[in-house]
């Protein structure tokens, strides 16, 4: 069967000798035909979801996938809905000069040397799902990448080469956590670092899987685990803690702490503080 085929020349738009040679956000509102090029191309998805064929199988990618099409590899993206993705174009044989000391690291090894065909658990083993904060990481490297292509900046190739290196070392070290259960456990303590950042967030079990890889069943479990309470238990016990140190710091009303530390409901705000500590907040701040 024969593909059309993407031309290196069609998509250059790093005009200097440069490892990428493209970067490129795209918003996918029709499917693609099936196609092949030379070069690697490796696919950051921000947003939506789509049918990624690839290899003669398939299978959905979302929000938070990576993944890498080798060279000659007929694939397309089909049903997108809402897809918007980032492209980073380059040759494998370039990457390879500098990117040495990755050649024995299996998540360089399964990322950007493997096809997207071997699978784990029913599941192609080699499209990272990334959690919230390290989406973050990656999206704002590649952002660097698209506003240096875009810039007319003398030295322009030296940063797009040094940033597209750390994206590769850092997605292959991603990869690199020694098992499943490392990564969930690292993906369960960036959940926590947002949470104690973001206090007055409104939490549901269903909002916390959105910013994770995690299940609602995994957040549950390793709540239990770790904490011996549900993860909205542990929420409101670092909101009161805060209201605490409210209380001792500031000049603050009742209302005006509650507001601070994520509570709507003054009352129930203080209802929850005298079930945590045995003294309302009232209390608490005349004794001291």
């Amino acid at each position: 069967m024969s593909y059309k085929e993407i031309s290196r020349s069609d998509k250059e738009n790093v005009e200097l000798s440069c490892v990428p040679f493209c970067i490129e956000r795209r918003e996918i509102i029709n499917p693609d035909p099936i196609h092949i090029h030379s070069f690697h191309q490796l696919t950051i998805i921000t947003r939506g979801s789509a049918i990624l064929e690839v290899n003669n199988f398939s299978c959905r990618v979302s929000a938070r996938n990576v993944f890498v099409i080798g060279s000659y590899a007929p694939h397309c993206l089909k049903e997108p809905e809402n897809l918007e993705i980032i492209h980073i174009l380059f040759q494998l044989e370039d990457l390879m000069k500098y990117t040495q000391s990755l050649h024995n690291s299996e998540g360089f090894r399964s990322l950007f040397m493997f096809q997207v065909s071997t699978f784990l658990n029913n599941r192609p083993s080699n499209i990272l799902r990334l959690g919230y904060h390290n989406i973050q990481k990656v999206m704002q490297l590649a952002d660097e990448l698209i506003q240096e292509a875009n810039d007319a900046e003398p030295g322009k190739e030296i940063v797009i080469q040094s940033y597209f290196m750390i994206l590769v070392t850092y997605l292959s070290r991603y990869f690199d956590l020694e098992d499943e259960l490392e990564r969930d456990t690292y993906e369960f303590y960036c959940l926590i670092e947002h949470i104690k950042k973001n206090l007055t967030e409104n939490y549901s079990l269903q909002e916390l899987t959105k910013l994770t890889t995690l299940s609602e069943k995994q957040i549950r479990k390793y709540f239990t685990q770790k904490y011996h309470c549900s993860p909205i238990q542990y929420l409101n016990h670092l909101r009161l803690e805060r209201a605490k140190y409210y209380l001792i710091t500031t000049d603050q009303n009742i209302s005006e702490i509650a507001a601070a530390c994520g509570f709507d409901d003054s009352n129930y705000f203080s209802r929850k503080f005298k079930q945590e500590y045995g003294v309302s907040p009232r209390e608490f701040k005349r004794h001291m």
